[in-house]
């Protein structure tokens, strides 16, 4: 079956009330529909049954990143990918905002939509080759503070201990392998035509 029956939008926007979570533009991953359970034997015998699957979205995050001085060439380095806080990591936003020169939209995998808070999902990256990252898949959390924040911590970001201008460094890194390979895109902010 071709990949755009796979790829179609099933919600827009979603946002809850009561619960503080918020996620954008959910969409359904390119993963097949659950496998239905084996039928029991008719012999009563103790064959294993197969796994249900469960279904998969993807929200897009949002990460604001800085260009090369004249430019419009995105700087990969700590400048755009500084990791800090109390709990160091990496901030991202469900929602674009304003005052950026590029913003990189990053794709995460979720098991459903409205993600709850400090619940999230994964981001599929390009780490092959960059020194002292983590493997990927990297996981995102939803934490919601600020309204629409995600982040992910350094530990997921960084082998062993590195400073946090050493895991910005290698944030930047990964996401521009990851951006060369199309698992993120880059948006114009207040720069016309980003370019990596």
């Amino acid at each position: 079956m071709a990949r755009s029956a796979f790829i179609a939008p099933i919600l827009s926007g979603v946002m809850l009330l009561g619960l503080g979570a918020c996620a954008t533009s959910p969409r359904p991953t390119d993963t097949a529909a659950a496998p239905a359970p084996a039928a029991a034997p008719s012999d009563g015998g103790n064959q294993a049954v197969a796994p249900v699957v469960a279904p998969q979205v993807v929200v897009d995050i949002y990460r604001g990143v800085k260009v090369l001085a004249n430019t419009t060439n995105i700087d990969w380095s700590n400048n755009s990918f500084g990791v800090s806080g109390p709990v160091p990591n990496l901030s991202f936003f469900n929602a674009m905002g304003g005052g950026q020169a590029c913003w990189l939209r990053v794709p995460v995998t979720v098991a459903a939509v409205p993600v709850p808070v400090n619940g999230g999902g994964t981001v599929t990256l390009t780490t092959v080759g960059v020194v002292n990252a983590q493997p990927s898949p990297w996981p995102a959390v939803f934490d919601n503070v600020p309204a629409g924040h995600w982040h992910i911590d350094k530990t997921a970001i960084a082998v062993g201990a590195v400073s946090n201008a050493m895991a910005g460094t290698i944030a930047g890194q990964v996401f521009r392998a990851s951006q060369a390979a199309g698992h993120v895109t880059i948006v114009d902010g207040t720069v016309a035509n980003c370019q990596p």
